[in-house]
Order: C-alpha cells, then structure tokens, then sequence
C-alpha cells in the first residue's frame, strides 16, 4: 500500500513520536540522471521537460516530489509536554 502525506502530516506524525522538528525540506523534481553531455542534442526534449518541471516547482515547493524532515530525540529541558 502507497500513502502520500503533507509537509504537516508528516511533522505531526514526527511529533507525535516524540521527536522534535529540526528542519523541513520540499524536494527538488530536478533529477541529474539523464543529463549526461551530449544529451542536449539527442534528446533535448528530456532535458527541458525536467527544466520545466523544475522551474514550476521552484514556484510552488508543495508541488515538490519529495519531503525531507530531519528531526532529533528532545533533550530533556524540550520534551514534547504530554496531556
């Protein structure tokens, strides 16, 4: 089974298993496979789709592919406060 979560989703999941947020990334689309040199010329049709779907994410970082949270045990003096 395949689930896609949210940026918020994710940081709650996170904080609910004790764990503190650090960071929170959107994921670049841009990917360097298939740019190889001389790509360009034979299929540069590739080369500015992945351009394009850069640019466009650029834009709107939700739209990204991927999200990163990187997230650390709370040191004693920050734990998460427990209903």
């Amino acid at each position: 089974m395949c689930r896609l979560y949210t940026m918020a989703q994710l940081t709650w999941l996170i904080h609910e298993a004790g764990l503190v947020v650090e960071r929170t990334v959107y994921g670049d689309a841009w990917e360097r496979v298939g740019l190889e040199p001389g790509r360009l010329l034979r299929a540069p049709h590739r080369v500015l789709t992945k351009g394009a779907l850069w640019a466009a994410t650029s834009l709107a970082p939700p739209a990204r592919s991927m999200l990163l949270v990187v997230a650390r045990r709370p040191r004693t003096n920050d734990a998460p406060a427990t209903p």
